[in-house]
């Protein structure tokens, strides 16, 4: 039991998704061109290292419990090309691992 404790209390002081908030909050789909958006307008999210990095630290610091990348090596076509350039998602999961930084001053894990 001794043992159990202590891995609910690892979880909860390294895993933002373990803690008592009833709504968690996420991106969805920064690592690919467009993001969820299947449209032409310009304003969808352009996929550049820079853009994807600096929405993972603007849901940083609005304390979002995820960031959920899509696994697609390839987009739809047509004229949007919904989900067409991007990056990888585990690579990119790493790569935003070093752009965020969690447990800084003001952000509050667990609770």
């Amino acid at each position: 039991m001794h043992s159990t404790v202590k891995q609910q209390e690892l979880r909860r002081a390294t895993n933002p998704l373990f803690n008592d908030r009833k709504l968690k909050l996420g991106t969805f789909c920064t690592n690919l061109n467009g993001g969820c958006a299947i449209s032409t307008i310009p304003e969808t999210l352009k996929i550049t290292w820079p853009n994807t990095v600096r929405l993972a630290q603007i849901a940083d610091a609005m304390e979002f419990e995820a960031l959920v990348p899509v696994g697609r090596w390839k987009g739809f076509g047509g004229v949007t090309n919904f989900n067409g350039p991007g990056f990888e998602c585990f690579s990119w999961a790493a790569g935003i691992g070093r752009g965020t930084v969690p447990g800084a001053p003001g952000r509050r894990r667990g609770g």
